[in-house]
């Protein structure tokens, strides 16, 4: 069938639904396998249950887009209230390491072989913010290095000459 919706649900009460196809953003992807049970109906096979931001409650992460590469869409629970919150800044964020002692998450969110962003988000009290990030661009000439804050002011650029 496939999931279209997500309710979380308390003493037999729903407390609180994600209406995926409510959300434009979320791609779903048709089953175009003739062999399958679920052939020609849209389905989600890419909803994880994962802690996003370090509180030991499970978030829940949806591919929403793929093209070079892909990106997610996040609800993170709120535990007061007993709720799944989508949060649109964390879109861009596609982690690949975690540092639990600084409470930091650092994210690849795309790039080429001459150029690629590196983000770094700071989780306080559950909540999920950019902290800084850094841009790294090579060719013949260069390398290029800009640092920018969390408001995306520059920090520090440095560029390196080739000879």
């Amino acid at each position: 069938m496939g999931v279209y919706s997500i309710e979380l649900i308390l003493d037999g009460k729903i407390v609180s639904k994600i209406d995926l196809k409510d959300i434009l953003t979320v791609e779903a992807f048709k089953q175009d396998d003739p062999n399958s049970e679920r052939y020609g109906q849209t389905v989600r096979e890419d909803i994880y249950l994962e802690d996003v931001n370090l509180d030991s409650y499970l978030d829940i992460k949806v591919r929403s887009t793929c093209g070079k590469g892909c990106y997610y869409s996040y609800w993170i629970f709120n535990p007061i209230k007993n709720a799944f919150e989508r949060d649109s800044s964390l879109d861009a964020m596609r982690p690949y390491y975690y540092d639990c002692k600084n409470n930091l998450i650092y994210s690849y969110p795309g790039g080429t072989g001459w150029y690629y962003d590196i983000d770094a988000y700071k989780v306080t009290n559950g909540k999920i913010k950019r902290y800084q990030s850094v841009y790294y661009e090579f060719n013949e000439k260069y390398n290029l290095e800009i640092y920018r804050d969390s408001a995306y002011n520059i920090i520090l650029s440095d560029t390196t000459y080739n000879n």
